[in-house]
């Protein structure tokens, strides 16, 4: 296990030790470059606290399977919206819902009103609407 800490803002700095002895009331003397002083007051970056990336892995591991969604709409526990579309409407359908993760009503009202064209739906969709 390495035990040396990294100060990337402190990397290029230097302590000069002192020839003088240090007791309790005296501190030890040395110098700071003013590299290194300049560095010491250079502001910190904020914290981020992964609220984008944590909401992502939940939606992730709540997502159904496409084995789990196809058992649905064969049972009839989830309603086909795609079921009067042809092929390629179909296919432009899937395919914008896996980029987009948009909605089965979103998808189905964004490519319906601009022909099933699926870089003009996505790009649509991206703009807000639905």
């Amino acid at each position: 296990m390495d035990t040396h800490l990294t100060y990337p803002n402190l990397e290029h700095c230097e302590i000069i030790k002192g020839a003088g002895s240090t007791t309790k009331s005296n501190p030890p003397d040395f110098a700071i470059s003013a590299e290194c002083l300049e560095a010491m007051d250079a502001p910190l970056p904020e914290l981020y606290d992964f609220h984008v990336e944590q909401n992502v892995k939940k939606q992730s591991t709540s997502r159904l399977s496409a084995e789990e969604i196809l058992a649905n709409i064969a049972q009839k526990k989830t309603r086909d919206v795609t079921k009067d579309f042809t092929h390629f409407q179909r296919e432009a359908f899937k395919k914008m819902k896996s980029i987009t993760n948009a909605s089965d009503e979103a998808c189905v009202s964004i490519l319906s009103r601009n022909g099933f064209k699926l870089n003009d739906g996505i790009e649509r969709y991206y703009r807000g609407e639905r």
